[in-house]
C-alpha cells in the first residue's frame, strides 16, 4: 500500500510540475466560458425573436395575451428532398417558451447540469481519452520508464496510475461542478438585468429532472473515468501518442456507429437516462441498447480495461524501450 501511495504521490507531483494541470484548468475554463457566452447569446436571440413575433401580432391586430394562453402545436413534415418542414400554429407562444427555456438554462437549478452535459458528452469523448493517453505515454516520451520500472514493480506503477486517473476524474467533475455553480449565479444575475418579465418566462418552462445533481456527478465521474482508462490503455499498448491519438480522433469524430453496442451509443443511453439536454447543447446521438445493457457493458468494459492494463504491464519487461 505504501508503494502504491509513493507512486501516486510521484505522479501527482509530475502532474503539477509538468504544467499539465494548468493546461487542464485552461481547457475547463474555455469550455465554461464558451458555454456561458453561447447561453447568453441564445437568450438574447430568443428574447429578440419573441419581441419581434409579438410586435408583428400586435401590428396585425391579433390578441397576444390570448395567444400566450393558448397551446402551441408543432408539426414536422418530411419533404421529397428529405428536408423537414416545421409548421408552428402559435409562433408567439412558441417563441415565448423558447425564451423561457434559454433563461432557465442560466438558473442555478440547471446551469451546472448544462455545463456537465457539455463537458462529458460534447468535449469529453475527445478530451478525456487524450488526457489518459498522454498520462500513459509521458514515461516513455521522457525516457523515465526504465527508472520507474527498476525502482518498483511496473505493474504496481500502472495500478497506481490508474487509481490516480480515477481520482483525477472525480476531482475534475466535482471542481468543475462547484466552480460553474458559483459562476452561474453571477451569470444569471447579469442575464436578467435587461429582462423585465423574468417570472413570466420561467413560469412557462416545463422541466422534468431525470436525476438529482449528485447522481449526475456520479454518472459524469464514471463516464470520464472510463474514457480516461480507454486512452490510458491505448498509451500502454502503443507506448507513443501519435498513432493512438489518431485512432481516438478518427473513432470519436468520423467513424460511423457500429450497432447498438458501440461505445458511443452505450454512453448516449446513459446520457439520455440521467441528463435532460434542454440547454444550448442538444445531444443528437441516441443509443438503441436498453439501459441495463448499457450499464452492464460499460461496467464490464471499465473492469476489463483496468485489468488488461495490469496484465500488459506484467508482461512488459522492466527495461521497456
Amino acid at each position: 500500500m505504501k508503494k502504491l501511495l509513493r507512486v501516486f504521490v510521484t505522479d501527482f507531483r509530475f502532474f503539477i510540475h509538468s504544467k499539465a494541470i494548468y493546461v487542464l484548468l485552461a481547457l475547463l475554463t474555455i469550455i465554461a466560458v464558451g458555454n456561458a457566452l453561447t447561453s447568453l447569446d441564445m437568450l438574447k436571440q430568443n428574447l429578440s425573436n419573441f419581441e419581434r413575433t409579438k410586435s408583428e401580432h400586435v401590428a396585425n391586430g391579433e390578441d397576444v395575451e390570448k395567444a400566450l394562453q393558448d397551446e402551441v402545436h408543432i408539426q414536422e413534415n418530411k419533404q421529397s428532398d428529405d428536408s423537414v418542414l416545421v409548421e408552428i400554429d402559435n409562433p408567439v407562444k412558441y417563441d415565448f417558451i423558447q425564451a423561457g427555456r434559454s433563461l432557465f438554462v442560466l438558473t442555478r437549478e440547471y446551469y451546472v447540469r448544462n455545463t456537465l452535459e457539455q463537458l462529458i458528452f460534447l468535449f469529453g469523448p475527445i478530451f478525456f481519452p487524450l488526457l489518459g493517453l498522454w498520462f500513459a505515454t509521458y514515461e516513455f516520451s521522457n525516457k523515465t520508464v526504465k527508472i520507474r520500472a527498476i525502482q518498483r514493480s511496473w505493474q504496481s506503477t500502472v495500478l497506481a496510475k490508474q487509481i490516480f486517473l480515477i481520482v483525477l476524474a472525480v476531482a475534475v467533475v466535482c471542481v468543475y461542478a462547484i466552480t460553474t455553480g458559483i459562476v452561474g449565479i453571477f451569470i444569471y444575475n447579469y442575464a436578467v438585468k435587461n429582462v423585465s418579465n423574468t417570472g413570466e418566462l420561467l413560469q412557462g418552462v416545463v422541466f422534468v429532472s431525470h436525476a438529482s445533481l449528485f447522481v449526475k456527478i456520479l454518472v459524469s465521474t464514471f463516464i470520464s473515468s472510463l474514457l480516461l482508462l480507454l486512452g490510458f490503455s491505448l498509451g500502454i499498448l502503443f507506448k507513443k501518442m501519435a498513432v493512438p491519438a489518431g485512432i481516438i480522433l478518427l473513432y470519436m469524430l468520423s467513424f460511423p456507429i457500429v450497432g447498438p453496442y458501440d461505445l458511443r451509443s452505450l454512453i448516449a443511453v446513459l446520457g439520455h437516462e440521467y441528463f435532460e439536454f434542454q440547454g444550448n447543447f442538444q445531444y443528437p446521438l441516441r443509443g438503441d441498447a436498453s439501459f441495463m445493457e448499457a450499464v452492464w457493458l460499460l461496467s464490464l468494459l471499465f473492469i476489463a480495461l483496468f485489468v488488461l492494463n495490469l496484465v500488459i504491464a506484467k508482461r512488459q519487461s522492466k527495461y521497456i524501450s
